[in-house]
């Protein structure tokens, strides 16, 4: 049914004067070409058919005359009573019909083409069927402060009054108990994607840009090069024989590494208050040991120093990732980036969390 219903629209066209959909160039070349082929292999009589046809379609077509002119050359005829003759015929008929023959013949062979490849129709259904639906939301947060003598735009820090091992909601104030020592002056943009397939198995992504965002990491090693008596007195030690490796953590929260507490090679515990990153470094600085007696009535603590260093900087957008699989009687999620509480369904009394912050 399609070859039919192709051949009558080529009909149709024809009939109508119109060329939207095979040209009367394109049926002239495609005879003309055929006309060469067939005087190439010396068959005259079929090439003078073709070109005959070609004259019939493009009456201008010099290629064609150009031909004609060779094969009466070659057997000896005049191409004046070739012409002649065929004004006595019903050039009228005979041009529709060879119309119509050269544009069946084109059709056929193009749409012998289109069947080896797939229908634009089955490619729709096809991609249709892949496609997910997946329901994206989000929220933006913007947030800005001031102070007496500044525009403060971002300073967040949920343990600024912290000392390191210790939360800081230990410090509350007022009537309503209200922390009021910890800045939450940050912007951020959060979006969620979560797919709504019919199947058993569905996706959750959630994407965060906000200061937590970008995070750092830095490794030092900390030599005991000097040591601080009570009476602030600062004694060298020109070979240093203890040493504490360190992780400084950075955060765009606040431009600082966190506070932490480490212990030293030979068990010194080191305490480093956080440091001031600028130019993605962090300047000079040292690490204060725990008092010691020294004997004497002498005591003091050892400086452990933290050099220059690089941070190597770090981008986690990704908050959350989890594939849920689902059935009737039981569901299973896995969940490669998610906050704690995706493990822990109770109020965590036990502490096993830790109450680590997801890039911790």
């Amino acid at each position: 049914m399609k070859v039919i219903r192709l051949s009558l629209l080529f009909a149709a066209f024809t009939l109508f004067g119109q060329s939207a959909v095979f040209p009367q160039t394109d049926a002239g070349e495609y005879l003309c070409e055929l006309g060469i082929r067939y005087y190439r292999w010396g068959r005259h009589e079929d090439a003078l058919a073709e070109f005959k046809k070609v004259l019939l379609i493009d009456p201008d077509n010099q290629t064609a005359k150009d031909y004609i002119n060779k094969i009466f050359s070659k057997q000896k005829l005049a191409p004046r009573e070739w012409v002649a003759k065929e004004k006595e015929a019903p050039r009228f008929i005979e041009r529709e019909q060879t119309v119509m023959e050269a544009l069946d013949r084109t059709a056929a062979e193009r749409l012998a083409k289109e069947k080896a490849l797939p229908r634009e129709e089955e490619k729709e259904e096809e991609v249709s069927r892949e496609i997910v639906p997946v329901e994206i939301s989000g929220e933006v947060q913007m947030g800005l402060g001031m102070a007496s003598d500044e525009i403060i735009w971002r300073d967040a820090n949920a343990d600024k009054q912290g000392v390191p091992g210790e939360k800081n909601w230990r410090f509350l104030w007022g009537q309503q108990r209200y922390n009021a020592f910890d800045s939450k002056i940050y912007s951020s943009l959060k979006m969620d994607f979560q797919t709504k397939s019919k199947g058993p198995l569905n996706a959750y992504m959630q994407l965060v840009i906000d200061p937590w965002s970008f995070v750092g990491t830095t490794k030092v090693r900390a030599w005991r090069t000097q040591s601080v008596r009570d009476d602030g007195t600062i004694i060298p030690d020109p070979t240093p024989d203890d040493y504490v490796d360190m992780e400084l953590k950075y955060w765009a929260n606040t431009g600082y590494t966190i506070d932490e507490v480490y212990r030293s090679d030979a068990g010194n515990i080191i305490n480093i208050s956080e440091l001031k990153v600028s130019d993605n470094k962090i300047s000079r600085a040292f690490g204060n040991g725990v008092s010691e007696d020294w004997g004497g009535g002498v005591s003091g603590y050892g400086q452990f120093e933290v050099t220059q260093s690089e941070i190597n900087r770090l981008y986690r957008p990704i908050r959350q990732l989890w594939l849920d699989y689902k059935q009737e009687d039981y569901k299973f999620r896995i969940f490669p980036i998610a906050y704690h509480d995706q493990v822990l369904t109770s109020d965590d009394p036990l502490r096993l969390s830790n109450n680590h912050v997801y890039w911790e």
